[in-house]
């Protein structure tokens, strides 16, 4: 008996049933018999096959169906055959389209400040969870992402500029596949500058160091323009906290009033606002 199931009369039903160990054969065609088990489209049941996790859920969940008296789910094909409304990777049936669930967001983490000019410092993350089994390309890249053994999987990309992104995600096994289109729109702040010390200033001296700050998640060391020039500058040691970062820059006096008007543009083309220093030069 199987889970009351009389093993006493039963069909043959798979073209490899003399693969299948001789005290088991009874069972698996008593299975077979009342929908627990189906085999594959080929008319095999490959017992020298490595069952997966969402194959073992279904003959679990098919035989529940039969101990608890509602029939299991005939017309299914394949060990794994789960409830057609259930689309979670648990329950995945490994002869449909793999389930596919996507999520595409913005790295949230501020790179480190070295690497930043040294590469793409913002990234696109395109994660989400499929059949582990099943090979995932993002854009029909020429290298898929193999699913870790839960289905998760996870994909960063650099981003160059700000606009809409296009994704279009496809896991495919066993010749099916399904197919998952997200979109993400990126912005990119544009930086944030003051003075260390914005106060009027009187000299004697015919130059002036001026000490800028610059808030910029994307950027260590923007252009720099005084006046509308742009100007060469010395990069400090950082304001002390992520994307952060101060300046040293050198400007000639002229006798009197002398007004310079600062601002800087990042490596996207984004501006700053402008700050403006006022520096009295009374020559001796």
């Amino acid at each position: 008996m199987i889970v009351g199931l009389n093993t006493d009369k039963y069909s043959t039903h798979f073209t490899d049933e003399d693969q299948i160990s001789p005290g088991l054969k009874t069972y698996v065609d008593v299975a077979a018999d009342h929908n627990l088990i189906s085999g594959y489209p080929d008319g095999t049941f490959r017992p020298q096959a490595s069952i997966t996790r969402a194959e073992v859920a279904a003959l679990l969940y098919r035989s529940i169906k039969g101990i608890s008296g509602q029939a299991p789910a005939s017309g299914s094909t394949g060990l794994s055959g789960a409830p057609e409304e259930d689309n979670s990777s648990v329950n995945d049936d490994a002869t449909k389209a793999p389930p596919l669930r996507v999520d595409v967001i913005r790295q949230s983490t501020t790179p480190a400040a070295s690497a930043i000019n040294n590469s793409t410092p913002i990234s696109v993350i395109v994660q989400g969870e499929t059949a582990p089994d099943a090979l995932v390309t993002i854009n029909d890249n020429d290298s898929p992402v193999m699913p870790d053994e839960q289905g998760k999987f996870s994909v960063t990309l650099g981003i160059d500029k700000e606009g809409t992104y296009d994704y279009v995600i496809v896991s495919k096994r066993n010749g099916l596949s399904t197919t998952v289109k997200k979109s993400i729109t990126i912005t990119i702040e544009a930086p944030k500058l003051s003075l260390e010390e914005p106060e009027p200033k009187v000299t004697t001296s015919s130059s002036a160091n001026i000490w800028f700050i610059w808030t910029d998640k994307n950027d260590t060391k923007p252009k720099l323009y005084v006046n509308g020039e742009e100007r060469t500058y010395k990069v400090g040691g950082g304001g002390g906290a992520p994307g952060v970062y101060n300046g040293l820059v050198e400007v000639a006096l002229q006798d009197g009033e002398n007004t310079f008007t600062f601002k800087v543009v990042n490596r996207y083309g984004k501006e700053s606002n402008e700050v403006t220093k006022v520096i009295q030069y009374k020559a001796g």
